[in-house]
C-alpha cells in the first residue's frame, strides 16, 4: 500500500485537488477555498507539466535559443561543415573534438559545457603565448575579456572571432537553462570546434615557428646528424628540485623530445658535445 502510495502520489494530489476544486466551483459541499489556495492548488496541477515547456516568453525575452540565432552564427562563420579544417594533425585535438561530437548527441549541454571550457582553456592559453598579462588590481581577464584583446593585437583573426564569441553566447545560454534544439546544438558544437581547431592552429604557429632560418652545407647537417648532445633538464620536485644531464644522439634526442609531455622534467639547455 505505502508503495503504491509513492509511486502514484502525483495522481491521488491532483484528484484530491480536482475534488476540491469542483466542490468550490459548484458548491456541492460545505468546501470553501480561498483565493490564494485556488491559485496554489492550480500550480499543484500544472506543475509535473512544466518540464515539458520548451519556450517561455515575456515581452521580447524568450527563454529558448532559436534557429535563427544558431543560422545566422552559422552564415557569419562561413563554416562548410563537410568540409575539413586546414588545422594541424594533433591528436589530442581531435580526440577532444571527438568526444565532444559524442557527447552532444547524448546530452547536448554537457556537451556545450565542455566545448567552452576548452575554447577557454585554448583562449587562455593564446594570451600566455603572446604574453597578455592583466594588470595588477584589476579584475581577472573574463573569456570575452581575452577575446577582445587578441583581436584588438591582431592575434585573433576577426573571422574567427566574431563568430567564436557567438558561439560561446549560445553556450552560456543553454549551460543556464535555455531550450535549444537538438539538432542545433550540434550546429553550435561543429561551428565551436570549428573555431577550436583554428585557434589550436595559431597556437602551434606560435610555439613551432622559426625566429630565424639559414642556409647550412652538407658538411655542417653531416655534423650536427651524427654529433652527441648534452642535454640538461630539471624535475620540479617539490621538497628538493634536481637537474638531469644526459648524453643523447640525435636519434635519441628525437625519442626524449617525441615523449617530452610524458615527463614531468622541463628540459632547461641542449648543447652539441665538443
Amino acid at each position: 500500500m505505502r508503495r503504491f502510495v509513492l509511486e502514484n502520489v502525483w495522481w491521488i494530489t491532483s484528484s484530491i485537488s480536482l475534488i476540491l476544486l469542483v466542490c468550490n466551483t459548484f458548491s456541492l459541499a460545505e468546501v470553501k477555498v480561498d483565493t490564494t489556495t485556488l491559485v496554489l492548488l492550480i500550480i499543484l496541477l500544472i506543475s509535473p507539466f512544466a518540464s515539458n515547456l520548451k519556450k517561455i516568453k515575456f515581452g521580447d525575452f524568450e527563454a529558448e535559443i532559436s534557429p535563427m540565432e544558431v543560422q545566422k552564427v552559422k552564415e557569419e562563420a562561413g563554416v562548410t561543415l563537410s568540409e575539413k579544417d586546414e588545422a594541424m594533425n594533433l591528436p589530442e585535438l581531435d580526440k577532444i573534438i571527438s568526444n565532444i561530437k559524442i557527447l552532444v548527441k547524448q546530452d547536448a549541454v554537457i556537451a556545450l559545457a565542455k566545448l567552452r571550457i576548452e575554447l577557454e582553456m585554448s583562449i587562455a592559453r593564446l594570451c600566455k603565448l603572446v604574453m597578455i598579462k592583466q594588470s595588477s588590481g584589476k579584475r581577472a581577464f573574463t573569456l570575452s575579456m581575452m577575446i577582445r584583446e587578441l583581436t584588438l593585437r591582431e592575434v585573433l583573426p576577426k573571422d574567427i572571432s566574431a563568430p567564436l564569441n557567438q558561439v560561446i553566447y549560445l553556450c552560456n545560454r543553454a549551460i543556464h537553462g535555455e531550450d535549444i534544439r537538438q539538432q542545433d546544438a550540434e550546429t553550435v558544437v561543429d561551428i565551436g570546434v570549428s573555431s577550436l581547431s583554428k585557434i589550436s592552429s595559431l597556437i602551434q604557429d606560435l610555439v613551432v615557428k622559426p625566429h630565424e632560418t639559414l642556409e647550412i652545407n652538407h658538411n655542417e647537417l653531416e655534423g650536427y646528424l651524427t654529433a652527441k648532445y648534452r642535454v640538461t633538464t630539471v624535475i620540479p620536485y617539490a621538497d628538493a628540485p634536481v637537474k638531469q644531464v644526459r648524453h643523447l644522439t640525435q636519434d635519441e634526442l628525437s625519442e626524449l623530445i617525441e615523449g617530452y609531455g610524458d615527463y614531468a622534467e622541463c628540459i632547461v639547455d641542449i648543447q652539441i658535445e665538443k
